[in-house]
Formats: structure tokens, C-alpha cells, sequence
């Protein structure tokens, strides 16, 4: 896709590459259904990224569109150091009661996801607290997850694989709150009520123990990090 200064030329009078702007790499295949009308679409639409598809005929064409998503992803090594390791978390205090969980299955009750209901509250009083888990750091991007496998098993109790993730996003010395990630790409992220992590740092800024809060910044957790395996 080359990308022209002049918006008025026609279109019989194409301009060479040469004259464009910018000259931006497509994706280009082919399709057995026709396109009668020039459409343009986007779809896959993340925090940062999205596609831009062209059909026309029998042509498709893909372009991939990064997005800023007005906040700062990547942690510097000194930050991520004092964060990545194993980490053993308690979340009880975030639990719904048993009678709160009976409501809110009474509620589904004859509902297309009352049995995914049913299955994620069974593993969530199941799951064994506390739990190890885990904050890595992508080399590439910079950013650092939050490895939960209590959110996999979650997943695994209604057959699905766990292509979900939580992503932290620096808002403060040892402040972040928590994005959503779906196959390893930014799709959710809600400042007025996303979760926080506020970590405690030691003299040496290292973090030793964070908070984890829901959005009515009520506690829903803590964790502790584990100490280093001789």
C-alpha cells in the first residue's frame, strides 16, 4: 500500500510508487468468493495492535495497524528484576462466599453458560491456597506477566486452553494495575476500574510482598516471594 500526498488526483491518473509518501508491506492472497464492492474492515483489534483487511474480487489484503494505547507496557530490567521470580499468593480473601456462589448459580439457572458457572466455581473452591505463581518478563517486548495457574485450571474446567493472560502495567513506584491479554497481545485495559498489584520494596527496591485489589479496591489477595532455591 503506498500511502499518496495528492487526494485529489483521479483515479486514472495513477502516481508511481517513486511519488508515495509511504510504501506500507501488505499481506496478499487470494479467494474463490467474489467481492463485488471494495470493502475495507478491521478486525483483531487488541490495545496496541489491529488489522486492516481490503477485499475487492477475488483479492485480500492485510495490513497490521500498531496502536499506542496511551500507557507505558515495557518494564526496564531494573524493574522487572525486582519483580520476576516465584511468588506465593493467597486469594481467599477475594472469594465469594458459598451462599454468594449458590446465588449467582440459582441466577444462571437455565442460562446458555449456566454449566461454565457451575464448573468455574467448583474449581475455584477446589484450587489450593496459597499458590505458586510467577511474574516473567517478555525479552523482546519488555513487559511482564502475572503466571497464574489457578487461571488455567479455571479454564481447563470448561475445556478451553489458556490463551489468556494478565499483563502488568506500571502506574506508580511498585503500583500496577492489570491489563488483559488474549494470545500474548494487550485486549483490555480500564484505568477507572482495573485491578492493582502494590508491591512493598525493601531498601534496596526490591520487591518483597504486594496487595492485590479488585476494582472497589477492596483486598483480594496477597502474595510473598518465595525465597530463591539453593
Amino acid at each position: 500500500m503506498v500511502v499518496h500526498a495528492d487526494t485529489l488526483r483521479g483515479h486514472g491518473n495513477q502516481p508511481t510508487v517513486e511519488e508515495g509518501l509511504y510504501a506500507i508491506p501488505l499481506e496478499h492472497t487470494g479467494s474463490s468468493d467474489f467481492k463485488e464492492t471494495l470493502t475495507f474492515s478491521i478486525d483483531s483489534v487488541r490495545a496496541t495492535s489491529a488489522v486492516l483487511r481490503l477485499d475487492w474480487g477475488h483479492e485480500r489484503m492485510r495490513m497490521k495497524l500498531s496502536i499506542d494505547p496511551g500507557v507505558r507496557l515495557a518494564l526496564t530490567p531494573e524493574e522487572a528484576a525486582s519483580l520476576t521470580g516465584e511468588w506465593k499468593y493467597d486469594d481467599t480473601a477475594g472469594l465469594p462466599s458459598r451462599e454468594e456462589a449458590d446465588q449467582y448459580l440459582r441466577d444462571a439457572e437455565g442460562e446458555d453458560y449456566e454449566e461454565d458457572v457451575r464448573l468455574c466455581y467448583e474449581a475455584l473452591f477446589a484450587m489450593e491456597r496459597p499458590r505458586l505463581i510467577r511474574f516473567e518478563q517478555d525479552p523482546e517486548t519488555g513487559q511482564v506477566s502475572m503466571i497464574d495457574p489457578g487461571q488455567a485450571e479455571m479454564l481447563a474446567s470448561r475445556g478451553e486452553e489458556s490463551e489468556y493472560g494478565t499483563l502488568l502495567i506500571p502506574r506508580g513506584t511498585g503500583v500496577y494495575m492489570l491489563g488483559s491479554t488474549w494470545t500474548g497481545e494487550l485486549s483490555g485495559f480500564y484505568p477507572e476500574s482495573s485491578r492493582l498489584l502494590e508491591f512493598e520494596l525493601d531498601e534496596t527496591a526490591h520487591a518483597v510482598s504486594f496487595t492485590y485489589r479488585n476494582w472497589r479496591d477492596e483486598i483480594g489477595g496477597v502474595g510473598v516471594r518465595r525465597p530463591a532455591r539453593p
